[in-house]
């Protein structure tokens, strides 16, 4: 797609600019996005602090290109194990709701918070201080869990994601 971009507009230099810009932002986002993936996939501990600690990598790259600040806290133990699919399920909420937050929203900080809670499940919830952010139910109902957003507020979005530990 870039290529034929790049070809289309070659003679037109303002246009080639915008086109290398664009090229350079879609990438960054996609090595940071996959820098997401593989920390979930294959940390070197499947625990609560260590997933929070790839969630922290994560936002901090996704915050870099603007002002906002994106923080992560784990309630309760940290060395519960979260298994491989939940991890990743986890990971891909988290990256898309703080890229909606900070893309869509135009939020200035995002809070997320992991926690265990009862019936073996982890809670992940993802807040921001402005609105906008897109539905990912789906993944939660794939892995047996539940997703809900409340946008409803004046002080912007909160989501919230449990899953089971292990996958079903």
């Amino acid at each position: 797609l870039y290529g034929d971009l790049v070809e289309r507009h070659a003679r037109d230099p303002e246009q080639l600019m915008r086109v290398a810009g664009t090229l350079r932002e879609a990438t960054r986002e996609g090595l940071g996005e996959l820098r997401g993936v593989l920390d979930a996939m294959a940390p070197a501990k499947g625990d609560l602090s260590t997933l929070a600690e790839n969630l922290r990598r994560t936002g901090a790259r996704a915050a870099a290109a603007g002002e906002a600040s994106v923080d992560v806290l784990v309630e309760g133990p940290g060395d519960t194990h979260v298994d491989g699919a939940v991890r990743l399920a986890l990971v891909r909420v988290f990256q898309e709701s703080v890229a909606n937050a900070l893309r869509h929203g135009k939020a200035r900080r995002v809070s997320a918070r992991l926690a265990t809670i009862e019936g073996g499940r982890v809670r992940l919830t993802v807040e921001d201080d402005a609105g906008g952010i897109d539905g990912m139910r789906r993944r939660a109902e794939e892995l047996g869990g539940t997703y809900a957003i409340d946008a409803g507020t004046s002080a912007g979005v909160r989501i919230v994601l449990e899953l089971p530990r292990e996958s079903q």
